[in-house]
């Protein structure tokens, strides 16, 4: 009985492998065929041109773009722009420190020192007497 099954299966196997030859010839006799041959070198060739055409038009444009930013009144304009951008930077530098020393000036008022400590003090007077409340609260509705 296992005689037969390994029998079997080796009649099956070798089918199987004499199937996958003959497949493999016929795809290999298939590509080797002129139309498809031909058919994949001109799709090569197309590719290549497309790419080569791709390669000139960058060139082109990047040859345009350095001969306009290279003309002096696109120099002048663009150094222009950042002397306006540098005077910007520094102008909101200059007011961020003179807000900075405002802010500084303010916090030593005496007035405003104590105006600060009082609204703490009712703040946290007021988050204690919610606080106290919530818990009477929860504790009537445990009870």
């Amino acid at each position: 009985m296992w005689k037969q099954i390994l029998k079997l299966l080796g009649k099956s196997g070798k089918t199987a492998i004499d199937s996958v030859d003959k497949s493999f010839e016929f795809m290999d006799d298939l590509i080797e065929k002129e139309p498809i041959t031909n058919t994949i070198l001109k799709a090569k060739d197309l590719t290549g041109q497309a790419a080569e055409k791709a390669g000139e038009l960058y060139q082109r444009t990047k040859q345009s773009t350095e001969e306009i930013m290279d003309r002096p009144d696109v120099k002048t304009l663009t150094d222009k722009a950042k002397d306006i951008s540098k005077g910007i930077g520094d102008a909101a530098e200059s007011a961020f420190e003179k807000t900075k020393e405002a802010g500084e000036k303010l916090m030593e008022n005496e007035t405003v020192k104590n105006t600060i400590d009082s609204i703490k003090e009712t703040a946290e007077s007021f988050t204690n007497k919610v606080d106290d409340t919530l818990e009477d609260q929860l504790s009537d509705q445990e009870e």
